[in-house]
């Protein structure tokens, strides 16, 4: 964190103060502002879950106005939304993370109705099976069922990133 002295002149005493202000630090929040669209009606998906890997402080969910939003710190966290169709079927997550700076998404579109978010953010850290996959700002898959997924960030300014998740 950085510290900022201004020195002014005051008109009552006519003399020189000195105010001191804190800056954001230069590590601050990430927020990755999440919209979620279904673009088919033959199945309508819900969110089942959320989570966020506890990595430099970790981060957390929040949702105002039908955005979700991931507020992480600087680096290499990340969250992730774990999503089936009403009747449990065709379950898939999507992940949106900060690494370098950067954000980063995948989507694993075909899981087991048993894996969580719980289970499957970890394997994308310390060497886990899931450590080693490309680091992409959108991302594009199809389920076995030729559902197609996408996830893109769509607008980033300074520390906020819109996100859209897409459905077909």
């Amino acid at each position: 964190m950085s510290t900022i002295f201004i020195s002014h002149l005051s008109p009552i005493a006519n003399q020189t103060t000195t105010t001191i202000a804190f800056a954001q630090p230069a590590n601050m929040s990430h927020n990755l502002n999440v919209r979620v669209y279904q673009t088919n009606t033959n199945a309508h998906f819900k969110i089942v879950e959320k989570a966020v890997f506890y990595k430099n402080n970790g981060g957390f969910w929040s949702e105002s106005d039908g955005v979700l939003t991931l507020t992480v710190n600087p680096d290499n966290t990340s969250g992730m939304l774990r999503f089936q169709t009403q009747n449990g079927k065709e379950p898939f997550t999507v992940l949106v993370g900060m690494f370098q700076q950067k954000v980063w998404l995948h989507i694993l579109p075909n899981i087991a109705s048993g894996d969580t978010c719980v289970k499957l953010l970890p394997q994308y850290y310390d060497n886990g099976p899931l450590s080693k996959v490309d680091l992409v700002q959108a991302f594009e898959a199809q389920n076995n069922n030729r559902r197609n997924l996408a996830v893109a960030v769509k607008r980033s300014e300074g520390q906020s990133y819109d996100v859209d998740i897409i459905i077909g």
